[in-house]
């Protein structure tokens, strides 16, 4: 697995939910809050930033990476909506 380094912990709440990542993006897509994009386009890796571990599979692997401010804040506020439904 890839670890998150550096770890933002911004997203440590989201992670203390103990919600499964991938139940949390399944209700947000439904509710029409899309994955976020990184600035180069490709969809965020929820699991990589906020769980702060992923696998060397994953298909947003390209997003494994640290994000800038900008980066940071949309995924925060996607975080913030999308882990409340």
């Amino acid at each position: 697995s890839e670890k998150c380094v550096p770890y933002i912990e911004l997203f440590a709440p989201f992670r203390a939910t103990g919600k499964q990542v991938r139940e949390v993006m399944r209700a947000a897509h439904e509710a029409g809050h899309p994955i976020p994009k990184s600035d180069n386009g490709s969809d965020m890796c929820i699991s990589y930033h906020v769980k702060g571990t992923c696998n060397t599979n994953c298909g947003r692997k390209s997003d494994h990476k640290p994000h800038n401010e900008g980066e940071t804040t949309r995924l925060v506020s996607w975080c913030t909506a999308s882990f409340e439904l």
